[in-house]
């Protein structure tokens, strides 16, 4: 072994990164004659460029191409692909060499492609290749634990559950180099299993006991099957549903705090040249189920707080109603009518359902109103209507501390619903968009439900009416773009009207 060649050994076998490796590779091949020009690339299984590092991506079909090559022979292309001219393979002379030399353990693949030179020796071309074997295996297992920590630190920092989910299954599908991740939970009263993230296909519910993930979830053992259609445990009715076609499985059970089994953990169709999932994609996938079992625990929690804070917000809601004899459905309709106009006012799901758990509470400061004046059944005098007026302020600061986010809209909307459009509303005559989306629509639909009910002090206008004066009070006392919602969704808000009648 000549001087020149120990010497690059040493420098390859010692290098601490991708850049070092083909650097020293680059330096090898080219000052000992072997290459003219070289560039090495480095794809992670869904086609992400791992090397050179700037968010390249190239296609599952690119990449498919890439793999129709032999493993370690050296091939030429006959024309550069276009999307490897995009990566900067292209040399000067266009005679372009393949060798698709490498699949690390973690599953990236690694290419070179070169011109050769004219004292080109492919023994020595692949010899120096082999010799990076080692190294890149070592960096590509540190980057592994790096994009553990990076998922770890991504994951902490979601606040809504359902994006951990997502992101896990993204987390699993990554680490085991697989081509479709699936988390399946547990409905026990209907004994299913049902995809709660599903890479690949919609919502699927499967008996708890079909299939590989079935046994998983029934037996709690982890199970490899890298030749499915020849495991009598595998249920080919799916692909059969899907016109996918499963060529290897790795699926592990998903247990809560308590270590009860909760539902499973599926990552199908291992994207490398070995298409057998192993066990250091086990030892991941183990990681990421632990993490989904904690997740879906907390996402249980959150529904029960969230559940809870509903159930307070009604009954606090009606209890105000009741004190001034109007029936519990009347914020039962507010809520829904509030929903209807978020979603037509271009507000996403999430706020809409935000405003439609909060909107009960909008005259919770009523029970600070003494009766005389809350159930007096005639027109208030000036003074009482001033104290009555004090029902926005007070709803505000019995919840305005809260930082819990329902509690929080819930205060908005208790202190902005009787504001108006043209500033002439209370408590604070706030005007035009200076009053929170929230009150402006809560606004609008306490209205409507008011003046369409039987009151104490007054008969239900009829329907005619009420649009009359939504019409005349548009700009005025409400947001036009709120009164065009309402009269859009009309058919919406009359059949909430009718669901909720007072008894």
């Amino acid at each position: 072994m000549s001087l020149v060649l120990l010497d690059a050994v040493y420098k390859i076998t010692a290098s601490k990164s991708y850049q070092e490796i083909f650097d020293n590779l680059c330096e090898y091949l080219i000052g000992s004659d072997i290459c003219r020009s070289v560039k090495f690339l480095v794809f992670r299984s869904k086609g992400d460029v791992a090397y050179p590092e700037g968010n390249e991506h190239i296609t599952q079909e690119e990449l498919k191409q890439l793999r129709e090559f032999e493993m370690e022979k050296i091939d030429e292309l006959q024309s550069c692909f276009v999307f490897l001219a995009n990566l900067g393979v292209c040399f000067e002379s266009q005679k372009i060499h393949l060798c698709r030399f490498k699949v690390l353990e973690q599953g990236e693949e690694v290419f070179a492609f070169f011109e050769p030179a004219e004292s080109f020796d492919e023994k020595a071309f692949l010899y120096i290749l082999k010799i990076a074997s080692a190294p890149l295996n070592f960096v590509s297992s540190q980057n592994t634990l790096g994009s553990i920590l990076k998922y770890a630190a991504f994951v902490a920092d979601q606040r809504e559950p359902e994006q951990m989910l997502v992101t896990l299954a993204e987390m699993a599908r990554e680490f085991s180099a697989a081509d479709r991740a699936t988390i399946w939970m547990s409905d026990e009263a209907n004994s299913t299993l049902w995809t709660k993230v599903a890479h690949g296909m919609g919502p699927i519910t499967i008996p708890n006991s079909a299939g590989i993930v079935g046994f998983v979830y029934k037996n709690g053992e982890i199970v490899v099957s890298n030749d499915p259609y020849s495991d009598s445990r595998f249920n080919q009715e799916v692909d059969r549903k899907t016109g996918y076609r499963t060529k290897s499985i790795l699926a592990i059970p998903i247990k809560n705090s308590e270590n009860e089994i909760i539902g499973a953990l599926q990552t199908i169709n291992k994207l490398a040249s070995k298409d057998d999932f192993n066990d250091a994609d086990v030892a991941k996938l183990k990681l990421v189920s632990s993490y989904i079992g904690n997740t879906v625990e907390l996402a249980n929690l959150h529904k029960e707080i969230e559940d809870t804070q509903k159930e307070v917000i009604f009954t606090m809601g009606e209890a105000g109603e009741f004190r001034s004899k109007e029936t519990g459905n009347h914020v039962k309709r507010v809520a829904e009518y509030s929903y209807i106009l978020a979603q037509g006012c271009g507000l996403d799901d999430t706020t809409s359902d935000l405003l439609r758990m909060a909107s009960p509470m909008h005259d919770i400061g009523k029970v600070a109103i003494e009766d005389a004046i809350l159930k007096k059944p005639g027109k208030l005098t000036d003074e009482e209507f001033e104290i009555m007026k004090t029902h926005t302020t007070m709803g505000y600061e019995i919840l305005r501390h809260s930082k819990r986010r329902i509690i929080s809209a819930a205060a908005t909307v208790a202190y902005e619903h009787h504001e108006k459009f043209n500033g002439r509303g209370y408590p604070r005559g706030l005007a035009g968009e200076d009053i929170h989306i929230f009150g402006r629509i809560t606004a609008l639909a306490d209205v409507f439900d008011a003046l369409g009910s039987d009151r104490c002090y007054k008969k239900a206008w009829e329907l005619e009416k009420i649009f009359e004066l939504f019409n005349r009070e548009k700009g005025e006392h409400f947001d036009p773009k709120i009164v065009d919602t309402f009269f859009k969704n009309l058919d919406r808000i009359l059949e909430v009207r009718d669901r909720f009648k007072d008894v």
